[in-house]
């Protein structure tokens, strides 16, 4: 199934990190999307319903008036169903442990785990290595706050949490990652099997924060929608390196058109990840990722199809806004990237590909933290650029036609994930810049262009 071209700082040193800022539940507790009912680019259906609150009981009918008490149970009893269980889950916070979906759905008859239409309940907790375990086809996961927050606890050795600050200095002091995944776990990981890919999976709209792996992850997937989440503050104390949004080691699970986009990046907003650690488990002893996205290694299982990422705000990351390092037919478009590279060891660019193959970078904004490189180009082949913004204080050392050197006048600082405050001003190199072959129909917001594409995420009206 081909997906649609869809219509759609500072350094940070140890003593800045800051104790959890009350701008923080505004960013965590945002308003939900207005969600189509059957998400594209699938047709999404369902043929029964659970029903989740914390006033419920696991022995109760799972209606709405009878609702399930724990996300646990609800998933058990959808396990039981096969394939067709909706399950949503009313405001709370569940703190139950690991999530694993390990059983499939079906073409028109998906599973799911989604917040109650106009809520965004919690789940918290870090479980061994990860805290929501997607290993099943045909799976919707939305809506939902996943937090990872230890702030205002202690850790398992009795160190108290009192700032993120904290944190790190705890994880710094870890030599390998604990059994109870505290230095280490991730929020959402979708997982394929040794013997076939993890398929049609939908991770969308959700807020995914303070996890010490990796905010959202997928290994060994194919037809993968990673859309509308925020991804913020994770990847602190990762022995192993991860990053707000990773796609790693994708795999095909069938034939198709090589130039089928079938893992597609959109319109998320990742900030404020950054590896504070070494990666000592990989034998590295410095930190390497903490990016605000990174497609890391998909041609481990020689994956042939393209994939994707467009119209997503990255800022204030640890490493770079957007990496592709040992992958091939990667699309890099209308992204906008802003003062990443805030880890002292990591300064290769706000957005670029390393050792990789048929990489296009088309209508993206490159704003380089000062000092820091805008970006670079190391071991590719068949890469093509073009119709960027490229803006900093270190001249860039790869531009394509149409590439310019210019200001691109953000109405904002790149502080807040607030998606208009990246909208270009009036005036902006940006407006109406776009190459109109590589541009989306539709920016962040899903507003359209009225004329030509802006280049960037955000589209000024």
């Amino acid at each position: 199934m081909k997906l649609p071209a869809l219509a759609l700082v500072l350094a940070v040193t140890l003593m800045a990190l800051p104790v959890r800022a009350a701008s923080d539940d505004a960013i965590d507790r945002r308003p939900r999307l207005h969600a189509p009912a059957a998400p594209t680019p699938w047709t999404i259906g369902f043929l029964r319903q659970l029903y989740v609150s914390g006033s419920g009981s696991d022995t109760a009918a799972g209606t709405q008036d009878a609702p399930l008490a724990t996300i646990g149970a609800a998933l058990a009893r959808a396990r039981s169903y096969g394939s067709g269980t909706e399950i949503l889950v009313r405001d709370g916070i569940y703190r139950e442990g690991e999530l694993l979906v390990d059983f499939d759905g079906a073409p028109g008859q998906w599973n799911a785990l989604r917040g109650f239409p106009g809520e965004r309940p919690t789940i918290a907790g870090v479980a061994s290595w990860q805290l929501v375990h997607l290993r099943g086809a045909y799976f919707l996961l939305e809506g939902f706050e996943i937090s990872g927050s230890k702030l205002g606890s202690a850790t398992s050795d009795g160190t108290p949490i009192r700032s993120r600050a904290d944190l790190v200095a705890w994880g710094r002091r870890q030599g390998d990652c604990l059994a109870t995944g505290e230095n280490c776990g991730s929020g959402v990981y979708v997982e394929g099997y040794e013997s076939r890919a993890v398929h049609h999976v939908v991770v969308r709209d959700n807020v995914v924060h303070d996890f010490p792996g990796a905010g959202i992850a997928a290994n060994a997937a194919d037809y993968l929608l990673i859309d509308d989440n925020v991804a913020h503050h994770n990847a602190f104390t990762s022995l192993y390196g991860h990053s707000g949004i990773s796609v790693w080691h994708s795999r095909s699970m069938g034939e198709g058109p090589a130039d089928e986009v079938r893992i597609l990046v959109r319109n998320n907003i990742s900030f404020a990840n950054h590896q504070h650690v070494a990666s000592t488990a990989i034998g590295i002893d410095h930190p390497t990722d903490g990016n605000g996205i990174i497609f890391d290694q998909n041609t481990a299982f020689d994956y042939p199809f393209r994939m994707r990422a467009e119209n997503n705000i990255v800022f204030d990351n640890g490493g770079s806004g957007i990496h592709v390092y040992d992958s091939a037919n990667v699309d890099l478009v209308n992204n906008t990237s802003c003062r990443n590279a805030a880890g002292e060891s990591q300064n290769d660019g706000e957005i670029f590909a390393n050792t990789s193959k048929g990489v296009r970078i088309f209508n993206n904004i490159l704003l380089a933290r000062p000092g820091k490189r805008i970006n670079s180009n190391w071991s590719n082949t068949d890469l093509a650029t073009g119709r960027n913004i490229l803006f900093g204080t270190v001249a860039p050392e790869l531009i394509g036609p149409g590439d310019r050197i210019a200001d691109p006048r953000l109405a904002g600082v790149c502080t807040e994930p607030v998606v208009e405050r990246f909208m270009p001003k009036a005036g902006s190199p940006a407006i109406d810049g776009a190459a109109e072959v590589h541009a989306n129909a539709s920016d962040q917001t899903g507003r359209a262009a009225t004329r030509r594409r802006d280049i960037g995420a955000v589209e000024r009206p």
